[in-house]
């Protein structure tokens, strides 16, 4: 039996290293990489990381719409950011 409310286990890890950021800051694909797939971040990889946590974040978002939350792309490059949606 399959369970859609069980997230993957990265998608766990990044979901709780977000909501434990604070709101309107911006935060590097790097950190978040690191915090969901337990890796070192490479320079060289920046694509690949950002392709990963791009996925995740499209799952995680669908998690946090209902806090009146989601996650936007940040004002520094390569950073994303949590921010209170707009009614």
């Amino acid at each position: 039996m399959s369970n859609k409310n069980v997230l993957p286990t990265q998608v766990d890890r990044l979901l709780m290293f977000m909501r434990a950021q604070e709101l309107d800051i911006d935060v590097y694909i790097k950190d978040m990489y690191e915090a969901a797939t337990g890796r070192d971040y490479s320079p060289e990889r920046h694509r690949y990381a950002q392709q990963r946590v791009g996925a995740m974040l499209t799952r995680i978002n669908r998690q946090i719409y209902s806090e009146g939350k989601i996650i936007t792309t940040g004002h520094g490059r390569g950073t994303y950011r949590v921010t209170t949606i707009a009614e």
